[in-house]
């Protein structure tokens, strides 16, 4: 009988040190992770493609989904375990290496909205999305998502729907706001949207951190668009040993003259940049 008795007290025992520590680990994030007012962005390591995270203290946005499932595991190192909800789904445009993860994300967290390409979506993967509860937006200019206090993404381009058929040339533009920390996101745009941005929005377009255009192709960072933007960072999200030659040796010696400090995912991981309401944004 005694040793009914030591063992339901032993495992009763042991069943409060586990709520203990499950406790522990709550107050701990919630302390540490949903009380940090800072931005968080994060160019994720998904290969050849595009994936940025980007997460406030009360809401996240995913930018693109990358070629293909890696893009779960690279949100599982930066989200909060408990976290199975992400606010808005922004893709750029709709090449496999920016939204061929894009059913794994939404079979795998709760999405409020998905933002597409103000083109006609053309692709197979297009019919699997009626199968999800999802509230669709089309990309514009002027379209305004509001991250939380101090955070606001403004799509600066396209303007409308157009009879232009290339992809890449109607890559959404993002211009992403907190505070004093600026990012701009070119998708895969290439140098012709960056002569009309520049012609359009003058210096406006500066920001602290760029998302070069096209993975740092030849095709995309003209030198007069990088020296209105000067940015304090760019950043290359391209996949290690990739067969189109990206980033191009040009297009970073163009962005290293204006003074510009270049990062990338090929063989280092995911950039992470934290952004600051009285300060510029930190990189590495």
């Amino acid at each position: 009988m005694k040793k009914i008795v030591y063992f339901l007290i032993y495992n009763q025992f042991l069943l409060l040190i586990i709520l203990l520590v499950i406790f522990c680990f709550f107050i701990f994030n919630f302390l540490f992770v949903s009380s940090n007012t800072n931005l968080k962005v994060y160019f994720l390591d998904v290969g050849q493609g595009d994936a940025i995270y980007v997460r406030s203290n009360t809401h996240d946005m995913l930018i693109d989904t990358g070629p293909g499932k890696n893009v779960l595991s690279e949100l599982g190192r930066f989200m909060p375990i408990y976290d199975r909800k992400i606010d808005v789904v922004l893709i750029t445009h709709l090449d496999k290496d920016h939204v061929g993860g894009l059913l794994d994300v939404l079979s795998s967290y709760s999405v409020d909205y998905l933002i597409m390409p103000a083109t006609e979506c053309d692709i197979a993967l297009c019919e699997e999305l009626e199968d999800f509860d999802i509230k669709r937006i089309t990309a514009h200019a002027g379209l305004r998502i509001n991250l939380g206090p101090d955070t606001l993404a403004t799509v600066v381009f396209p303007n409308t729907k157009t009879e232009e058929k290339d992809r890449n040339t109607l890559s959404t533009v993002l211009r992403l706001e907190f505070g004093e920390s600026s990012f701009l996101f070119m998708g895969d745009s290439p140098q012709k949207v960056e002569e009309y941005l520049r012609n359009k929005f003058g210096d406006f377009l500066h920001a602290d951190v760029l998302k070069l255009g096209h993975h740092g192709s030849k095709t995309s960072s003209g030198e007069k668009f990088l020296d209105i933007v000067s940015p304090l960072y760019a950043i290359v999200s391209a996949g290690e040993g990739n067969s189109y030659g990206h980033p191009n040796k040009e297009v970073l010696d163009i962005v290293s003259s204006v003074g510009s400090s270049i990062l990338s995912t090929l063989g280092g991981g995911a950039v992470v940049c934290e952004g600051f309401v009285n300060k510029n944004p930190v990189c590495n």
